[in-house]
């Protein structure tokens, strides 16, 4: 997942920048959940706040 951890920050900018982060409910905004072994899943509901640099990545999701 670290490898893609550029292409997360520019699809993060592109939901932004379509409204998918503006923290409207009446568009939809877009979801963003970070998950860990033996730890219930945290939700970010602010993406703009969100900062992958300061997320350690295990594992092979694509």
């Amino acid at each position: 997942m670290k490898s893609q951890s550029q292409e997360l920050k520019q699809t993060i900018e592109w939901l932004m920048a379509n409204g998918f982060g503006d923290l409207s409910f009446a568009n939809g905004d877009a979801d963003l959940y970070l998950t860990n072994v033996g730890v219930s899943p945290r939700r970010i509901d602010d993406i703009s706040q969100f900062n992958s640099d300061q997320v350690v990545f295990f594992g092979t999701l694509q």
